[in-house]
């Protein structure tokens, strides 16, 4: 039931000169090209006995080799000599085989190579208020919201964004493996100050400090506690250069802020906040569990993420359940977050929601991300209405999860509660295209 693949290039090298290895000339210079058909088959016939090697390139993007000679019995051993088949053969460091012994007259129908979805990486954690000034997020300190946060690669080139919650907390998902990527924050405060001596206005707190305090933001350890950007000069609001590798999650990186002006903690309990496309317009939504010394409520809007105006107001009225309704929203993607206004006159945002109108297909969003019972999967407006398969597999590819539906809403809700603490990858399939987001449970 594992789809096959066509298109991918195979190559045949041969030992010219029959010493046991193939290398040099040899190695760089096949004896024969194939490509795989619409069942993924390949074939070379008429060769001279001797010692071979096949390699495999030109992979669909976003793809990669899977393990290699998983299975025990004669074809688990990388040689593939009377072998049963059904594992792959290729190193995926070297996309090749190991060298293969053919004997006159002998056929050979195991030489497999298996591939997979590249399992991309999520990084994110949090910006916070370092009341105390003492580099260090502790117990009370409140997130901050509205933080605008970059990931460049190593050709200092943006390649993903994020926008801190109510709480402070950011994520950016699906970041391809490589290396020499960093992290910029924009705090997006008046009076923000990066000269080092900042007097009363708001800046970036000490850097690096406490236990395991350094910039090894890939190295497994980094604490999850200090602020990891530089505080002042041509660098400031900038992170040191990490790796990413398939897969791997680093949840550990934050920025700390000092006088901020806006030192609250949310004044109230945010039951939910949505935003649903409509006959054209959006519906925003909101229900509190709790309103304490609330004077109304703002929704803001934004074409990019980053900045943000007012699109109307609702009073508190201690009724808990609020609507506002937009209606020229733009084509392409919409972002909304609510703004709520304390009687002191203090301000403090929810978690951004996303809406996109247009005909870009393959957008996704999930939330909370981590979640310990229940996950929120967001689709475009191109996908809603759609029969689709919604897949959750363990990192190993094992299916943990799976559910058929005949329409996608623009928002479905999965209950992930049973599911053990760990990354899994969601995938999500129409048939048009399949998506694949990373999400972490924690218990």
């Amino acid at each position: 039931g594992e789809t096959p693949v066509a298109g991918v290039t195979v190559s045949l090298y041969f030992d010219a000169n029959n010493d046991g290895s193939i290398n040099g000339a040899e190695a760089t210079t096949p004896v024969a090209t194939a490509i795989t058909d619409a069942n993924g088959k390949y074939f070379f016939p008429n060769l001279t006995p001797g010692n071979y090697q096949v390699g495999f390139t030109t992979l669909p993007t976003g793809m990669e080799f899977t393990r290699q000679d998983i299975t025990t019995g004669p074809d688990g051993d990388g040689v593939n000599t009377n072998g049963v088949g059904g594992d792959s053969d290729v190193n995926p460091s070297t996309g090749r085989t190991g060298i293969i012994n053919l004997s006159a007259n002998e056929v050979v129908l195991t030489v497999d190579a298996g591939i997979r979805v590249m399992l991309p990486a999520t990084i994110g954690n949090k910006v916070w208020a370092d009341i105390n000034t003492d580099g260090i997020q502790d117990a009370g300190e409140p997130g901050i919201a509205g933080v605008f946060v970059t990931l460049f690669n190593s050709s200092n080139q943006p390649i993903g964004s994020a926008v801190t919650d109510g709480n402070g907390n950011w994520q950016i998902t699906n970041v391809p493996p490589g290396t020499g990527y960093y992290v910029v924050f924009t705090a997006n405060l008046p009076n923000f100050n990066t000269t080092g001596a900042p007097g009363t206005n708001p800046a970036w707190t000490a850097q690096n400090i406490g236990v395991n305090g350094t910039q090894g933001l890939d190295s497994g350890s980094e604490s999850d506690t200090d602020s990891d950007i530089t505080a002042s000069g041509a660098n400031a609001g900038r992170t040191g250069a990490f790796n990413i590798v398939p897969g791997n999650n680093f949840p550990n990186i934050d920025a700390g802020i000092i006088n901020w002006p806006l030192g609250n903690i949310l004044p109230i309990q945010l039951v939910s906040f949505t935003a649903q496309p409509q006959n054209g317009s959006v519906v925003l939504n909101w229900v509190v569990a709790t309103e304490t010394n609330v004077a109304n409520y703002e929704v803001e809007y934004s074409i990019n993420g980053v900045n943000f105006a007012s699109i109307g107001a609702k009073t508190a009225t201690g009724s808990r359940t609020y609507s506002l309704l937009h209606t020229s929203p733009k084509q392409g993607l919409n972002y909304y977050r609510l703004k709520v206004i304390d009687r002191d006159g203090k301000i403090s945002y929810s978690e951004v929601r996303k809406v996109n109108f247009g005909a870009v297909a393959g957008t996704v969003s999930i939330y909370p991300n981590p979640t310990s019972d229940a996950v929120n999967i967001t689709v475009s407006n191109g996908m809603i209405n759609k029969a689709a398969t919604i897949t959750i597999l363990a990192i190993d590819g094992r299916r943990v999860y799976e559910q058929t539906t005949a329409a996608l809403n623009q928002t479905e809700t999965i209950n992930v509660s049973k599911l053990a603490s760990a990354k899994y990858i969601l995938r999500i399939t129409t048939n048009q295209e399949t998506i694949t987001k990373q999400i972490q449970i924690v218990k």
